[in-house]
């Protein structure tokens, strides 16, 4: 996809930045958290997944109430929900919420215990890391339900990052991935498209590397996506984060997994992983088997307050149809 022009760029750095600041501030006239975007935000490329009612037209590509299922992926919504993420993070605080924190460089953090700063103007106070706790879903609407036994016959949204619960239209907490590996694994059928998205990436300066990409396939049995968000900066930090998310035709079921993968650069050796940076370049679009298993071998944390490892949701019917654009 094309990257965003400077209209869209400068539209939706004020949004976050408006988004960023502290909730629980009560002065205004303290100073207010700055921030900017990945170098690079392809804003137009996307997923959308639909299942609609039989008799309605296929062609539109927003959610309404006669979308049965929608789901969309997209840059944008990504940053939006790791900006506001910074309202539970005071200015000078070095904590975190939900995965996001202000991390520095290796070169910063030296550089701060030899000359601490009497003027910390200069100083990031927000995630230059850009590792967003997205799992999926649009914003507002995230995922779109409609649910028959309403009367009133409103759609039902469901964010893909809400809380589980045990409402017929929400998010089953399972001990397990539910997902029917077999159908991905079936050579008998086709597979009737597939493609890699990148939404954005960021060379930190020459300090590391993050990226956001999302894969989706789609065969007469299920479609598939895989949300990655890969972090390195050199010297401090290794993390990556999956989503993976499969839609079952037959059964009219949303699986998803979620796992959060890092470690900490001094703690590699004990994980027998390797400190060499170059064994952990990736250019973001080919993946060698050697890179995926380093990643499989990093350690395993804690996941946010309500967001389940793995969890299930019913949809009704059983039409589906995939679009995918990426201008």
């Amino acid at each position: 996809g094309s990257i965003a022009n400077e209209s869209s760029l400068h539209h939706c750095t004020e949004l976050c930045q408006e988004m960023s600041q502290y909730a629980k501030q009560k002065n205004t006239q303290q100073r207010q958290r700055r921030l900017c975007l990945p170098e690079m935000v392809f804003m137009d490329a996307h997923i959308s997944l639909k299942k609609k009612k039989k008799s309605q037209n296929t062609s539109t590509t927003t959610t309404n109430n006669n979308d049965i299922f929608y789901l969309r992926l997209d840059a944008t919504s990504a940053l939006t929900e790791w900006a506001q993420a910074h309202q539970e993070i005071e200015l000078e605080d070095p904590g975190e919420f939900r995965g996001v924190s202000v991390l520095k460089s290796l070169d910063a953090e030296q550089w701060l215990s030899k000359k601490p700063l009497t003027n910390n103007a200069s100083l990031f106070h927000y995630d230059w890391s850009f590792s967003t706790p997205y799992v999926g879903g649009d914003g507002d609407s995230g995922i779109s339900i409609s649910s028959s036994n309403r009367h009133d016959a409103n759609v039902v949204g469901e964010s893909l990052s809400s809380p589980s619960s045990n409402s017929p239209d929400g998010w089953q907490s399972l001990s397990e991935s539910g997902m029917p590996m077999h159908l991905l694994q079936d050579r008998s059928v086709p597979i009737l498209y597939f493609d890699q998205l990148v939404l954005y990436e960021d060379d930190m300066h020459d300090n590391g590397q993050v990226s956001l990409t999302a894969k989706v396939r789609v065969m007469p049995t299920c479609a598939f996506i895989l949300i990655r968000l890969w972090v390195r900066i050199d010297g401090v930090l290794l993390r990556v984060r999956e989503t993976r998310i499969m839609v079952e035709f037959e059964s009219s079921k949303i699986y998803r997994d979620v796992a959060w993968k890092e470690c900490k650069w001094k703690d590699l050796d004990s994980h027998n992983l390797p400190t060499d940076v170059r064994a952990w370049r990736h250019d973001g679009v080919v993946e060698s088997a050697g890179w995926h298993s380093l990643l499989s071998r990093l350690p395993h944390i804690t996941l946010p307050p309500n967001l389940d490892a793995h969890s299930v949701i019913s949809i009704l019917e059983t039409d589906e149809s995939a679009d995918h654009s990426d201008p």
